[in-house]
């Protein structure tokens, strides 16, 4: 489980945020390599704020929230 936002959602420690989530940002690029995910879920939006500026390095891979995914598929 990635967690992402661990309370640091503000934009004014987005300097902390960056630096907190690349070891999460690294362990998304492997993810993405061993089994080719396009998308990462979460249920957090703290979590999804934080990943969506960390995984902006991994090419291919879109953030969303588990309540999105479900609106979108009813």
């Amino acid at each position: 489980m990635l967690r992402g936002g661990a309370g640091l959602g503000a934009d004014e420690n987005m300097e902390v945020r960056l630096r907190a989530g690349m070891g999460r940002g690294k362990a998304v690029k492997h993810v993405q390599d061993a089994h080719r995910v396009n998308t990462l879920v979460t249920i957090c939006a703290i979590d999804r704020a934080t990943l969506t500026t960390v995984v902006t390095l991994v090419q291919g891979v879109r953030v969303a929230g588990l309540h999105e995914l479900v609106g979108n598929a009813s």
